[in-house]
């Protein structure tokens, strides 16, 4: 069950200071899921001697297959002991690129970002952050298998909804699938409506303040109508889930009922399992198909 935490200044600095970025060698850990097999060559001792067919989810429809613009999930990889592996379950590593030249991800446990060189096909990347949180044995492993493995990228290939890292002798070291939720991630969705209970869907002026993004490194954030809010979010499919939210704690006397309404969406948060987007509107739902929340992309 998602808990909502109240928090003043001091605990929300600790927060923040959890997640400060140290800098670090270029090598990064990138999302979880991808359509494709990991292939292998008969060469260097890092690289896998055998080939592998990873199975994911099917993304449905894709607008466009572009490498940047795009969120992709780790699918499968290479260890750092030339062996192939699935991406963890439970533990999203995904990888997004800019326009700008820029790229960043999730290793399934750290953050990470960087900067890339992109002439054709060829591909290099370098990383210049990593957060520094600490990891099970299993995510550690995967995240120091993903970053050694993005010292090694040289090209990229995309087919359908696969995209394909590989080395300079055409070795697969990262496989992905792209997100068919690309749109709800980094979107700004602003509340239109909210499920009341007896009262059904209302729409006022508080609603109206409440907003939300959704970050490619799972976590969320935004204003519930007076104070900000963050934490942390699953996706599977178009089942979404919240995790622990957080939330400063000033009090607003106005609009009339803005303490109330924040509360009940906050509330809210934790019913959620459903999501649907259509067009630029974006709606919540619990497990039952009751919608709980719309949403729209001002």
């Amino acid at each position: 069950m998602v808990k909502t935490v109240k928090m003043g200044p001091a605990l929300a600095a600790v927060f923040l200071l959890a997640a400060i970025i140290t800098c670090a060698p270029p090598a990064l850990p990138t999302p979880d899921g991808a359509t494709g097999s990991l292939s292998s060559s008969p060469t260097p001792t890092s690289t896998p001697e055998a080939s592998i067919s990873v199975a994911s989810p099917t993304p449905g429809p894709v607008p466009r297959q572009d490498l940047t613009g795009q969120i992709w999930q780790l699918n499968g990889y290479v260890t750092t002991a030339g062996e192939v592996e699935k991406a963890l379950n439970g533990a999203p590593s995904t990888i997004q690129f800019d326009e700008d030249g820029r790229f960043s991800g999730n290793t399934g446990c750290n953050s990470f970002f960087g900067v890339y060189k992109l002439d054709g096909k060829a591909l290099s990347l370098d990383v210049r952050g990593v957060t520094l949180r600490a990891c099970t044995v299993l995510q550690a492993d995967q995240e120091t298998a993903i970053l050694n493995a993005l010292k090694k990228i040289q090209e990229y290939q995309i087919q359908e909804n696969s995209l394909t890292l590989l080395d300079a002798n055409g070795v697969v070291f990262l496989s992905y699938f792209l997100l068919p939720n690309s749109k709800l991630i980094g979107t700004a969705w602003h509340l239109t409506a909210l499920n009341s209970g007896k009262s059904g869907m209302i729409s006022n002026l508080v609603t109206e303040r409440i907003a939300m993004t959704l970050d490619n490194n799972n976590q969320v954030s935004g204003n519930a109508g007076c104070n900000n809010y963050f934490g942390s979010y699953q996706i599977h499919g178009e089942s979404l889930t919240f995790g622990v939210i957080a939330a400063t704690e000033m009090a607003c006397p106005e609009p009339e009922g803005v303490m109330e309404t924040e509360s009940a969406f906050l509330d809210m948060l934790s019913k959620v399992k459903n999501y649907e987007i259509q067009g630029e509107k974006l709606a919540f739902f619990e497990k039952n198909g009751v919608k709980l929340a719309n949403f729209k992309n001002k």
